[in-house]
């Protein structure tokens, strides 16, 4: 997700999935250890992301999630967890 002149834009895969959001929380979190460690350039995420989803997919036996435009329950997961109210 991205925010450009103001307005919230971007392309989305699942990566993985929980049912808890405290475990889903530990992941984001050690995903973005991970980009920091390897001190990923933003232009470097788009493939980590791939690679992470495909693995995430091969593990559960799913097709390979594939990009597409965030909708509304991407923006409104998205805002619940960055933007501040």
């Amino acid at each position: 997700m991205y925010v450009g002149n103001g307005d919230l834009g971007g392309e989305c895969m699942d990566i993985e999935r929980f049912e808890d959001h405290h475990e889903s929380v530990t992941f984001l979190n050690e995903l973005l250890d991970e980009i920091d460690e390897q001190g990923m350039l933003p232009s470097q995420i788009h493939n980590f992301a791939e690679k992470k989803a495909t693995e995430g997919a091969k593990k559960r036996g799913e097709p390979t999630p594939v990009w597409h435009s965030a909708g509304r329950a991407e923006y409104e997961a998205y805002e619940s967890m960055y933007i501040p109210k």
